[in-house]
């Protein structure tokens, strides 16, 4: 649906059904579905206690808490799950900005790598490498266009030559913008 340009009214003109669907009905139903999309929807996961990385092996990151979570992206685990409520009255897909900060014990073997995964695909990486004599802390972020039922994880990678514990870590997946 598409916004109809006003009409300039006459005076005593006689208002018909049809200008009234078109100016007033159809036009308030694309500006509300334009603003559906202003309200706020995401959620922010947080893992603050070490994750056992296998040195070679990319492994999802788990999330323990969430600190908001409005429209229910998350239950539990690794996935967040674009929901329905997320996508505004007359749109099929969103923009979807995600952010994934991460910090990983130290060690200056390597590198470290964060990767979003968008149904399963890889959406996006970063690699880094190994920090000497301190924590790595790597951050990435990128919009991924989702439509309701999509899935995102975050995942992480490290080849120190052993296991490796990613310290802690945060994301964000939040809904940007409608797009089509």
């Amino acid at each position: 649906m598409a916004y109809t340009s006003m009409k300039t009214w006459a005076f005593g003109a006689i208002l018909t059904a049809a200008e009234l669907n078109t100016y007033v009905r159809d036009n308030i139903e694309f500006l509300k579905a334009r603003t559906d999309g202003t309200i706020f929807s995401g959620v922010e996961g947080v893992r603050s206690a070490n994750l056992s990385l296998s040195t070679g092996a990319a492994t999802d990151i788990t999330y323990v808490t969430a600190s908001y979570n409005y429209d229910t992206w998350w239950v539990s685990g690794a996935t967040f799950t674009v929901p329905a409520a997320a996508i505004p009255a007359g749109f099929t897909s969103i923009a979807v900005f995600c952010q994934v900060r991460a910090r990983f014990a130290s060690n200056a073997t390597g590198y470290r790598r964060l990767r979003f995964l968008l149904n399963g695909a890889a959406a996006g990486s970063i690699s880094v490498d190994a920090n000497s004599g301190a924590e790595t802390e790597v951050s990435i972020t990128d919009f991924l266009i989702c439509v309701a039922g999509d899935t995102i994880k975050a995942e992480a990678f490290q080849n120190s030559g052993g296991n490796l514990n990613l310290e802690v870590s945060t994301i964000h997946v939040v809904r940007y913008a409608p797009v089509a």
